[in-house]
């Protein structure tokens, strides 16, 4: 009996936190606070695209920041770094600070640009486009970085997170073998 109920609660415990490995810091407080989980990843040498796929890999997306409050968050988490935020540039900008985008289509609304950024590596070629992906200094301000620069880490934002779906059913399994058992 007493064994039976352990195991109903590891599986209650294992649904609430299905990933205990990771370092996710959920933003739940302050102005602007979306209760989104946001996980700071550093690595030795990634790229942007590296950064973006990784992310979604792991069930979330490359932080976007829609406000002044977001980014101060972000900020707080990333130390030292230079990491990739979910910012990047159309192919068919006419200028470096045109047609920026996020990766989840939010509206482009707020930015947090270093003096004289965006800045195309200090020039604007439409055959080139070459520096369109978002990065964060560790002072909190932002730089456009080439395609192909690496960089030691990202930022990855995930939604409230749902019951994982494989751990509820086991709950469920082992309520229904508790009741049977009774």
């Amino acid at each position: 009996m007493k064994t039976k109920i352990l195991f109903f609660a590891f599986l209650v415990i294992a649904c609430l936190f299905p990933d205990v490995s990771a370092v996710k810091i959920q933003w739940n407080s302050g102005i602007g606070a979306n209760n989104h989980y946001y996980e700071a990843v550093f690595n030795s040498s990634v790229t942007w695209i590296q950064a973006r796929d990784a992310a979604i890999a792991a069930g979330g997306h490359l932080a976007t920041i829609t406000s002044a409050e977001e980014n101060a968050f972000v900020w707080s988490l990333c130390g030292s770094g230079l990491l990739f935020l979910g910012g990047y540039q159309s192919f068919s900008a006419s200028s470096p600070s045109s047609d920026w985008a996020w990766v989840t289509g939010e509206a482009w609304s707020y930015t947090n640009w270093n003096a004289g950024e965006p800045n195309d590596g200090g020039g604007f070629d439409e055959s080139d486009h070459s520096e369109q992906y978002l990065e964060m200094y560790s002072s909190g301000v932002w730089n456009d970085i080439y395609n192909n620069y690496t960089r030691n880490g990202y930022v990855i934002e995930y939604s409230v997170p749902e019951l994982n779906t494989m751990a509820f059913f086991l709950t469920i399994l082992a309520f229904l073998i508790y009741k049977k058992s009774r």
